[in-house]
């Protein structure tokens, strides 16, 4: 049961916004009844109970001296006294012999004249003083109503008297409602913090968003603008990418949602919509099924909508960027199509994007966006020659090595670690396809160049924590190191595949079928085809073993991948299963 402390601070304390009508009705339900009753009569959700019960908690603490007999107070006198309760006044009125009932007498008449809690606290502390001036002259005890009125009166005269006064206390009143408010409003993130941590917990990412912006509006005191809450919205992102986490990139997209419903100018449009593009994409990225179709197709709607209020003659870096990231996203896409004449169309549009855009760009002005456009454009020239495949594909490969080694000595002049790592990995991935599409001995030859710049990539990404693309280096060491023991013999490919297994597995200790089920298939395939090749020798007693453990990873594999918005890697992971089936079948 709650005590009267309780009660009244219920009643004068600020709730968050979301809960307030059902805990109000909570505090009104009384109290002699139980929590668990008031839960369940007024609807409480787990959050609020949470809330609610937090709440109380906190009341609990303190003594409650003033209070306990009093169980009918308006909400100004309960505050007032409250907070006199936590003053050294009090102690000193208690030690003047100024009795509670006075005291409680003065709060009430004082309640009836002032609304305002922090005046009336103000008129209040100035009262006790009084009233311990009283208690210590008076020759005799007078009654409660005496003592009232002669302080009452002296307050009165002092006020007529001394104008200085009235206005020190009319300032210390503001001073304390100003306190209040403040108390109010960080109680109150407080709760919405608690409310926001369920949210996330429960994977409510558009309520959570909500409750952050309550929160930024709270701290800033005013309503916050689409500028102030990009930037949370940023750092939403570098925790997915950090942490593997789709929810946070969930959470980007809620927060870039609230960015678009406050932009107030065209800029800040711009800016929102460009962003929320960003976060569609990176979403869609890391998706499988019908939703990563859906975010592929948000993404690029969103960058046009950027695109209605942006000039490409009067803000050509704007327009540029957003052009840029709209062939990003289709060059993206053509790794889940099925018809290559469908795929060498849509790299073909992205990179006529990228020759109108990217000159627009200046490397000087905006040294971190070239880099990025420049990689970008290597990548689709790469995906173009693996579409053409064979010899034909040996132009696009070739210009797309001279673009990464443009970019990477750009970014070792700008000593800018992370982004040389970024250009390690692409040229190696590059000479890697170079030499796979000329054979055996340039694939030998190049084996320990392409090593060397996956590991110092990997070395910079481990060292400056960051998870996501150190799991992309340990995939691609693991393709790496199979691909070359298809090439050596005996105990050297043997090893090889070992060593290619264990990056495989590094990566999948990173990449989860929730946080990132795509790049999590095409790995579980890797693995598998990379225990099937060491299962190969017919002296193998254990090969049947090797099989078994393969077709689990392909199993897995298929439970991300359907023919519809995975064609190609379905189909890899298909054809596989029933090799190994077969294999196995043999075996038994």
């Amino acid at each position: 049961m709650w005590t009267v402390r309780a009660l009244c601070l219920l009643a004068v304390l600020p709730l968050p916004a979301v809960a307030q009508d059902r805990i109000t009705c909570a505090v009104n339900a009384g109290r002699n009844i139980s929590v668990e009753k008031i839960v369940l009569n007024c609807g409480l959700s787990a959050a609020e109970t949470a809330v609610f019960e937090a709440y109380l908690k906190q009341i609990e603490v303190g003594q409650g001296q003033l209070l306990e007999n009093q169980q009918a107070m308006q909400d100004t006198q309960r505050l007032i006294l409250l907070q006199l309760e936590q003053t050294s006044q009090y102690q000193a009125m208690q030690a003047a012999g100024v009795t509670q009932e006075a005291l409680i007498t003065l709060a009430q008449r004082i309640s009836e004249d002032v609304t305002d809690p922090g005046q009336a606290f103000a008129e209040l502390k100035q009262a006790v003083e009084i009233a311990i001036g009283v208690q210590t002259s008076a020759a005799e005890n007078p009654s409660t109503d005496e003592f009232v009125a002669e302080v009452e009166r002296r307050a009165a005269e002092l006020a007529k008297s001394d104008p200085i006064a009235a206005n020190d206390a009319a300032l210390a009143g503001l001073k304390a409602l100003r306190q209040k408010r403040a108390d109010e409003d960080e109680h109150e993130i407080e709760l919405t913090g608690i409310v926001y941590q369920h949210n996330m917990a429960t994977g409510d990412t558009t309520s959570a968003a909500a409750r952050l912006v309550e929160i930024l509006d709270l701290t800033e005191g005013r309503h916050g603008t689409t500028q102030d809450i990009l930037p949370m919205s940023t750092q939403a992102v570098d925790r997915a990418v950090n942490e593997g986490s789709l929810l946070h990139l969930r959470l980007a997209i809620a927060l870039g949602e609230i960015a678009i419903e406050r932009a107030a100018t065209d800029q800040e449009k711009i800016d929102a919509w460009h962003e929320q593009g960003v976060h569609y994409f990176l979403l869609a990225n890391r998706l499988t099924g019908p939703e990563a179709t859906e975010m592929y197709a948000r993404s690029i709607a969103a960058y046009e909508t950027s695109l209605k209020t942006v000039s490409m003659t009067e803000q050509p870096y704007a327009w540029a960027t957003t052009q840029t990231n709209i062939a990003i996203n289709l060059a993206d896409q053509t790794r889940r199509i099925a018809d290559p004449d469908d795929v060498r169309k849509m790299l073909l549009v992205a990179i006529d994007i990228y020759n109108a855009a990217l000159p627009l760009i200046d490397r000087d002005a905006y040294p971190q966006e070239w880099l990025s456009g420049q990689t970008s454009l290597g990548i689709t020239l790469q995906e173009l020659g693996h579409n053409r495949g064979g010899p034909n594909s040996l132009p696009e490969i070739d210009q797309a090595i001279e673009v990464y080694k443009v970019a990477l000595s750009f970014a070792n002049s700008l000593n800018n670690p992370l982004e040389v790592a970024n250009q390690q990995i692409h040229l190696a991935n590059a000479l890697k396809n170079r030499a796979e599409t000329i054979g055996v001995d340039a694939f030998r030859a190049i084996f320990e160049e392409v090593e060397g710049l996956y590991l110092a990539a990997g070395n910079t990404y481990d060292a400056n924590a960051v998870q996501d693309d150190w799991a992309r280096i340990q995939y691609n060491l693991g393709l790496l190191y199979g691909d070359m023991a298809a090439y050596t013999y005996g105990a050297d490919g043997y090893r090889l595949i070992e060593w290619s297994m264990t990056h495989f597995d590094n990566a999948l200790g990173f990449f989860s079928r929730d946080t990132a089920p795509y790049q999590w298939g095409t790995t579980q395939i890797n693995k598998a085809m990379a225990l099937r090749f060491f299962a190969f020798p017919d002296f193998r007693k254990d090969r049947h073993g090797y099989f078994k453990q393969a077709l689990v990873e392909i199993e897995k594999a298929l439970t991300v991948f359907d023919e519809t918005h995975t064609p190609v890697d379905f189909q890899m992971a298909k054809d596989l299963r029933q090799t190994l089936l077969a294999e196995i079948d043999k075996l038994d």
